[in-house]
């Protein structure tokens, strides 16, 4: 008996985050419930995530890597990551270019997502702004350079350590410089 391709879609989005089930199926997106850690764990709260159709092994094999850095430690965070493509491009990049660590990727997508709350948009939405027509919108890169300026200075009113302060930078300079934009502080970074 032959598969449908909608069949064969909604194995594969399966295959992709094993321990998870299809709720809903739209506009080329399949709708997964997780249930599991990448080590086995049931979650303490399933996570519902949308995952695209028609991934190719290595789409599909940074999906897994994705699922398997965040839900043991940090599974809310898997919607974030699956749902803005710049996410999914910041992990591929420390994926295939960097050690590849799962501790890595959760650390920056976490660290992202801080800032993300902070400023009160999404990853998308920050590179959106900061690239119109692929090139770089220098009056936009400004306002983010001021934004991480204001950032810095509100986690060190925090009490926050001068190396934890820096971590956060770093994350947030990569993230933007995976998108070929580059922001900086006027500044070094103590300690």
């Amino acid at each position: 008996m032959t598969q449908t391709a909608e069949e064969t879609q909604r194995q594969n989005a399966l295959e992709t985050i094993p321990s998870s089930m299809i709720l809903e199926v739209k506009d080329g997106k399949a709708k997964l419930r997780l249930f599991r850690s990448a080590t086995g764990h049931k979650l303490r709260h399933p996570i519902e995530a949308w995952i695209p159709f028609n991934l190719n092994k290595g789409q599909q094999a940074l999906y897994r890597k994705v699922w398997e850095s965040l839900s043991c430690f940090m599974p809310r965070l898997i919607p974030l990551a699956f749902e803005n493509e710049s996410l999914m491009q910041l992990a591929k990049f420390f994926s295939r270019n960097n050690s590849g660590s799962e501790h890595t990727i959760n650390q920056y997508i976490y660290l992202l997502s801080k800032y993300c709350d902070w400023i009160g948009t999404t990853p998308d939405n920050l590179i959106e702004n900061c690239l119109k027509d692929d090139k770089v919108n220098m009056e936009a890169v400004f306002s983010e350079n001021e934004h991480l300026d204001d950032y810095v200075g509100d986690l060190q009113a925090r009490g926050l350590a001068p190396k934890t302060v820096r971590d956060h930078v770093k994350a947030i300079k990569a993230f933007f410089m995976v998108h070929r934009i580059t922001i900086s502080l006027p500044y070094h970074l103590s300690g």
